[in-house]
């Protein structure tokens, strides 16, 4: 790619600032709605894969605790 330096400084400046504002805590604008079936299925896969990784790290914890 030929991208000068200065325009990549640029936008790396412009991405840098907008993840802070988006981390923000003090940002006041009210988050927007999200639909209701795109909430339950982040619940389901978020949900899943946190009890997938408690299995698998009660799994690795009893292993050690059989070696001890």
């Amino acid at each position: 790619m030929d991208i000068s330096p200065a325009l990549l400084g640029q936008w790396q400046n412009l991405a840098i600032e907008g993840m802070l504002r988006a981390l923000d805590p003090k940002q006041k604008d009210p988050l927007p709605l999200i639909n209701h079936r795109l909430s339950r299925l982040i619940e389901k896969k978020v949900g899943g894969a946190t009890g997938k990784l408690e299995k698998r790290l009660r799994a690795i914890q009893k292993t050690k605790a059989a070696t001890l």
